[in-house]
């Protein structure tokens, strides 16, 4: 027997164990120098409360150390057969730790459930917006809402197809609809290909799994299945005739004694949406740092815009005369409310509906600022970029045609004006269309005009 500094070297009996454990004080070390020298690396390893045989050993350069059991729950002799096992496992590739850990994980993975797949998923998407985040939320709050506790990959075809039936039909005082029902469906099916995107190689089980979702409403030709709704997309707008009555509801809910303290505010918030074309969350987060009077241009984060792409909107004339009003009332946002910024008109837009006899949301007068685009002859490309949509993949043109800010100024003036005069607000005058039009032209194209106009007066005065 030799003892080196809490290490005591001794050939592993019943007797020799029991006697080295009784003669020395714990913590130590009993070392096995019996057994065929190929595993040599048996030890005992002795506390006050327990005695664990470890063996450790080299394999290919790298030392493991792996816990084979107790003593006396384990004789000498056992103990060296299953660290024999151990070692020929690891030397196989089949480390018991690794596979015991790999079967861990992967049980965590199939046992996720989807309001843990869901927050897991908000939290690894910082730049989400926070619309497009409550709209997934209301899907597994209503449409999953009995199976929030359920794991994910374990929600079935049959289960979706049935799910999807009743947020069409409408359960409990919940309505039906169709829309509704295809958006929590795609809502769920994004979370599921996150999900197993994101836990592929912990469980590479799932990636066989077929979308429960594209199972049961992909429908192709299958007899009996219904499939997605396909509803199509909101076509509603304020029609260009009523577009005086809206505007004079809007200036008459601005001037009205109020309660609110945000009444104006809003009123303007709504104004800029329809002369600017910004979808809500981008305008009413908007920050003073992001407004440049200098260079007459407004900046749409990355992490506001709908499409993750930074916009730079020019100020056009109403605009900057709105920016000029809200100063002073906020030192960070630009349209403050009662905290943070404005996040909830439904309440003024509900009087302003009643007091304009027009129903809208929000997003008609993104349409209306598009139409009016198109009625002042702005082509579909610059409509493109003033609103930021994000161009078709395949048109790779667009993406070498640049305009200058200057340019850009002018075409969103163009369509403010266009507005402003269906409303009844800028004047329709001759001159004044006259200079709409002119704005539009680029300098060579107005030198043309002009030759033009000059050679036919010309032409005119010889006659």
């Amino acid at each position: 027997m030799k003892m080196d500094s809490h290490i005591i070297t001794l050939n592993f009996t019943e007797k020799g164990l029991d006697s080295a454990i009784k003669k020395n004080s714990p913590p130590f070390i009993l070392k096995d120098i019996g057994g065929p020298k190929s595993y040599v690396g048996l030890t005992l390893q002795v506390t006050k409360s327990s005695k664990t045989y470890i063996v450790n050993k080299k394999i290919n350069g790298k030392t493991y150390r792996r816990k084979v059991g107790k003593y006396p729950d384990y004789s000498p002799s056992v103990a060296r057969n299953k660290a024999r096992d151990l070692v020929n496992k690891i030397q196989e590739g089949n480390d018991p730790k690794i596979v015991n850990k790999q079967k861990a994980v992967k049980e965590k993975v199939l046992k996720l459930h989807i309001q843990q797949a869901f927050d897991e998923f908000v939290s690894d998407s910082p730049k989400l917006a926070e619309t497009t985040i409550e709209g997934y939320q209301a899907a597994i709050n209503i449409t999953f809402d009995e199976y929030k506790d359920t794991p994910l990959f374990s929600i079935s075809p049959e289960l979706i197809t049935k799910l999807h039936d009743r947020r069409t039909d409408g359960f409990g005082e919940r309505k039906g609809s169709k829309a509704k029902a295809d958006h929590d469906m795609r809502a769920f099916r994004l979370l599921w290909n996150w999900a197993v995107n994101k836990y592929k190689k912990e469980c590479p089980e799932i990636v066989s799994l077929p979308n429960p979702v594209s199972e049961a409403l992909n429908s192709g030709h299958r007899a009996g299945v219904k499939g997605w709704h396909k509803v199509p997309r909101k076509q509603s707008i304020i029609p260009r005739k009523k577009l005086p009555d809206w505007f004079a509801a809007l200036h008459k809910l601005q001037i009205k004694p109020s309660k609110s303290k945000t009444r104006e505010t809003v009123t303007l918030l709504t104004e800029i949406l329809v002369i600017t074309g910004l979808r809500f969350n981008e305008a009413a987060s908007l920050t003073w740092h992001k407004v440049d009077f200098s260079k007459e241009i407004l900046i749409i984060p990355d992490s506001s815009a709908k499409n993750r792409q930074e916009l730079i909107k020019p100020i056009t004339s109403r605009v900057f005369e709105i920016l000029e009003k809200q100063k002073g009332k906020d030192d960070f946002y630009v349209f403050p409310g009662l905290d943070g910024h404005i996040k909830d008109t439904r309440d003024f837009r509900a009087k302003l509906i009643i007091e304009s006899g027009i129903k809208y949301t929000n997003h008609d007068l993104r349409r209306v600022y598009l139409s009016a685009g198109s009625r002042a002859e702005i082509s579909g490309d610059i409509l493109k970029r003033l609103v930021n949509h994000m161009p078709k993949s395949e048109d790779v043109t667009l993406g070498y045609i640049i305009q200058s800010l200057d340019e850009l100024q002018e075409y969103a003036q163009r369509i403010e004006d266009q507005i402003l005069t269906d409303a009844g607000i800028k004047d329709r005058s001759i001159d004044n269309t006259l200079m709409s039009l002119l704005s539009g032209l680029s300098e060579d194209e107005k030198r043309k005009m002009i030759f033009k106009l000059s050679s036919d007066l010309v032409a005119e005065g010889k006659g």
